[in-house]
């Protein structure tokens, strides 16, 4: 079988159609790509002044767009905008620093600015009304993902000291776990140990249990992009080596039994700092790495690959529309 050339993934040419489409970030606006005509679309509704940087945040079938300006004293919160599944048009949703939808999908977590009072975090409904009470936060808040025991966040103390993730309960009441950044699996789980400084654990943040996890990539890769499979206990995790060329190797996690699968054609030469990971609703795994694309079937020996347009900023960030 013919191997794909001239592109920066290791696969075999991207055959039949896939009816696949993606909301690719880029600037000034994303803009939606059919993978089997390769054609394009731009969302429009969104600012276009200056150099900027767009980011996604999937909430259910629809995308939340943030547009922020680069610039070195740009500390004000940005409007984040809804692009309702099937629309092209990005509608106002509200002004906050950081935005992760909720996992029923009628709605997203925002922190916002209580101008010289810090921050909060808001429940917001996808028009933008909250939800419930919003609750104080420190503005060095990250939001990490709604989970089924709470919404995940990062923290660090003032100067940067005591990093963890946090677990933010309905009632107030807090878990931590002494590990910052740890990325979501499913469920309640996290990923612990992707800082290669300890060893790769399973966290339950609810029940507060460790599971080990062998490391499954070669010596000298770290962990990159982590991404659970919808409804499905299987997540795909990107493991990358920067030097001396850039090396990505991704696995296939399933969480209920701790084993690992090895995606075909992997590890594979690619464009730095370009790979993003996502699930099909399907269970097909897209990876979209600068020009290159690649979706793997289960059960399939190779990855498909296929050339489609490079998005203008730095990084290849999508998401998977819903059909």
């Amino acid at each position: 079988m013919a191997q794909a050339r001239g592109l920066p993934l290791r696969g075999v040419p991207l055959a039949g159609p896939t009816g696949i489409r993606l909301l690719v970030a880029d600037a000034p606006a994303p803009y939606i790509l059919d993978v089997d005509t390769g054609r394009t679309t731009r969302i429009t509704g969104l600012p276009g002044r200056g150099e900027r940087v767009v980011s996604l945040v999937p909430v259910g079938t629809h995308a939340i767009v943030a547009s922020f300006r680069t610039c070195t004293e740009c500390v004000e919160p940005v409007m984040h905008y809804l692009v309702w599944n099937g629309a092209t048009v990005a509608t106002p949703l509200a002004r906050a620093f950081a935005a992760v939808g909720l996992r029923d999908g009628n709605g997203a977590w925002l922190l916002t600015s209580r101008g010289s009072h810090g921050c909060m975090l808001r429940e917001v409904d996808l028009a933008g009304h909250d939800r419930r009470p919003p609750l104080l936060a420190s503005c060095n808040t990250g939001l990490a993902a709604d989970l089924p025991g709470g919404l995940l966040i990062d923290y660090a103390d003032p100067g940067g000291v005591n990093a963890r993730t946090e677990l933010v309960r309905p009632g107030g009441q807090d878990f931590k776990y002494a590990d910052w950044a740890a990325p979501p699996l499913v469920g309640n789980l996290v990923l612990g140990g992707t800082d290669g400084l300890s060893d790769l654990t399973m966290h339950d943040m609810v029940r507060r249990t460790n599971r080990p996890l062998r490391w499954p990539a070669p010596r000298g890769f770290s962990v990159g992009e982590v991404v659970g499979a919808p409804n499905s206990t299987r997540v795909v995790v990107e493991f990358a080596r920067y030097s001396p060329r850039h090396v990505i190797d991704v696995w296939i996690l399933d969480t209920r039994t701790g084993r690992w699968q090895h995606l075909p054609d992997m590890p594979t030469a690619a464009v730095p700092k370009e790979t993003s990971l996502r699930w099909t609703g399907d269970g097909r795994v897209v990876i979209l790495n600068g020009p290159a694309l690649g979706v793997w079937t289960p059960g399939h020996d190779h990855i498909g690959v296929r050339r489609v347009r490079s998005s203008r900023q730095p990084g290849s960030s999508f998401l998977v529309l819903a059909p």
